[in-house]
C-alpha cells in the first residue's frame, strides 16, 4: 500500500525535521511505500538536499517539496505561529486526488509504526487524532460554542485526514471562515479550528500515536490530563509510543536537557544535520546560547556539552 505523509515547516525547522523523518521511516512497516510531501515557503536548497539524503536511505519512500509561495500570508496577522501551520487547513484542495493522508509535525520523533492507524481509518469522520486537554481557564474558542465542545481539542501534531469527506463538505472554506471570525479567541490556531469545525465527526485514536513529553513527568497524569485517556491507555502509550511530541518550548535542539532529548539526539546522528546542529546552536549562534543560558542550569553540564561538541563538530 502507498501511504502519503505530509509535513509543513519553514527553514528554521529543517534541522529538527531530520530526526523526525528518519525515525518515522525507520519504524514504519517495510511492506508499505511512503510518499512524503513537505509544504514550505523558504527551505533552502542545501537543506532540501539533506532531507532528500535522509529519505533516500529508505528504498520504500519518496519525497516531494511543495513550494507554497507564501499562500495565506494575508492571514498571518491572525495567528502567532508561522503561516505554514495554516497549510493544515487546505490539504483537501492541495491534494485533490487523494482520499486520505497522514499529517505530522516535525518537533517529534517516532518509536513505532504509522501505517496501522492509517489502514484502520476507514470510517466517515473528517479526521482521526489524539484527544487533548484544554485549560478550563482559557477563553472559549468562540462566543457561540456549546458547553459540549467548547473545551474539546485534538492535537494537530499527528492526524489522519479524510480528504475525500472534507472536500465533500467544504471544510477548508469553513476553517478559514472560522479563523477570520474567531481568531481573537484562538490559542492553538489550527488545532482549535479543526477541532471546532469538524466536531463531533472526529475519530479518537489511542494516545500512543501522539505522546506529549509532559506525560512522562506529570506527577498525576490522570489529574493533569483528565479526559485525554484512561489509566490503562496512558500506561500503554508511555510504554510503547508511536510518536513523541516535544511540545511548547521544550525542544531538545534548544535545550538538550528536556525529557526524552536523548532519543532526538540519537536519531540526529544518522542524519546529514548532525554537524549542522552543533555549529548552528552551540558555536555560531552565541546569542541563542546566551538567551537560553538559564535553561542549562549547571555550568558543569554546559562545559561537558561543549567538550562533546568539539569532538564531533569538526
Amino acid at each position: 500500500m502507498i501511504i502519503p505523509v505530509v509535513m509543513m515547516f519553514n527553514n528554521n525547522y529543517a534541522i529538527p525535521s531530520g530526526p523526525a523523518i528518519y525515525s518515522m521511516l525507520l519504524h514504519a512497516d517495510k511492506q508499505h511505500f511512503y510518499n512524503l510531501f513537505i509544504m514550505h515557503n523558504d527551505i533552502s536548497s542545501e537543506n532540501q538536499d539533506k532531507i532528500r539524503q535522509i529519505v533516500e536511505m529508505f528504498s520504500n519512500a519518496s519525497l516531494k517539496f511543495l513550494e507554497m509561495n507564501n499562500k495565506f500570508s494575508e492571514y498571518a496577522h491572525l495567528t502567532k505561529y508561522p503561516v505554514e501551520i495554516l497549510y493544515k487547513l487546505c490539504l483537501e484542495t492541495q491534494f485533490p486526488n487523494m482520499d486520505k493522508i497522514i499529517l505530522t509535525d516535525v518537533d517529534v520523533v517516532f518509536e513505532g509504526d504509522i501505517s496501522k492507524e492509517y489502514i484502520n481509518f476507514t470510517t466517515d469522520e473528517y479526521f482521526a487524532g489524539v484527544k487533548q486537554v484544554h485549560e478550563i481557564q482559557h477563553k472559549p474558542f468562540s462566543q457561540d460554542i456549546t458547553d459540549d465542545n467548547m473545551h474539546f481539542l485534538t492535537g494537530a501534531g499527528y492526524l489522519i485526514m479524510n480528504l475525500k469527506k472534507m472536500r465533500e463538505d467544504n471544510i477548508e472554506n469553513k476553517c478559514f471562515d472560522y479563523l477570520k471570525e474567531y481568531h481573537a479567541y484562538l490559542h492553538l490556531t489550527e488545532q482549535e479550528i479543526l477541532s471546532q469545525v469538524c466536531y463531533p465527526h472526529i475519530k479518537l485514536i489511542h494516545p500512543k500515536n501522539m505522546v506529549l513529553t509532559p506525560w512522562f513527568i506529570a506527577d498525576n497524569i490522570l489529574f493533569n490530563f483528565s479526559y485525554t485517556a484512561t489509566k490503562k491507555e496512558f500506561e500503554e502509550a508511555l510504554k510503547k509510543p508511536v510518536q513523541i511530541h516535544y511540545v511548547q518550548k521544550h525542544k531538545p535542539w534548544i535545550n538538550p536537557f528536556v525529557h526524552k532529548a536523548e532519543l532526538w539526539f540519537r536519531y540526529l546522528t544518522y542524519t546529514p544535520f548532525f554537524q549542522d546542529y552543533f555549529k548552528e546552536y552551540l558555536f555560531l549562534d552565541g546569542k541563542q546560547i546566551k538567551r537560553n543560558k538559564k535553561r542549562w542550569k549547571r555550568a558543569a553540564k554546559l562545559k561537558k556539552i561543549k567538550q562533546f561538541c568539539k569532538r564531533f563538530a569538526g
